[in-house]
């Protein structure tokens, strides 16, 4: 059997592991907002959610540490402190 069929199940067994995982703690909460929608609908706004909260704590993290508010000389370029931690958080949350 090839390595990549090999690799391919073995990330899916680890994408079916975490996506249950995931909705498992989801649902501890999903009583709550049972009345106001879906459990679809819910799932995709708290996945949406905690993405939101994930980049604003990335942002702050590396606005006020890695960076520490200075700017981000790179040679050929020069990014301010707030872009440079923007494009960092955009590269943590947005794949």
């Amino acid at each position: 059997m090839p390595i990549a069929i090999n690799f391919a199940a073995f990330m899916q067994r680890i994408h079916n592991q975490v996506r249950k995982t995931i909705f498992a703690v989801l649902d501890i909460f999903y009583p709550i907002f049972r009345r106001f929608m879906p459990l679809q609908t819910y799932h995709y706004a708290a996945c949406g959610g905690t993405n939101t909260v994930l980049g604003l704590a990335v942002y702050f993290i590396s606005y006020n540490f890695i960076f520490q508010k200075h700017i981000l000389e790179l040679g050929f370029i020069a990014f301010q402190p707030h872009i440079a931690a923007m494009i960092l958080s955009f590269c943590v949350t947005f794949p």
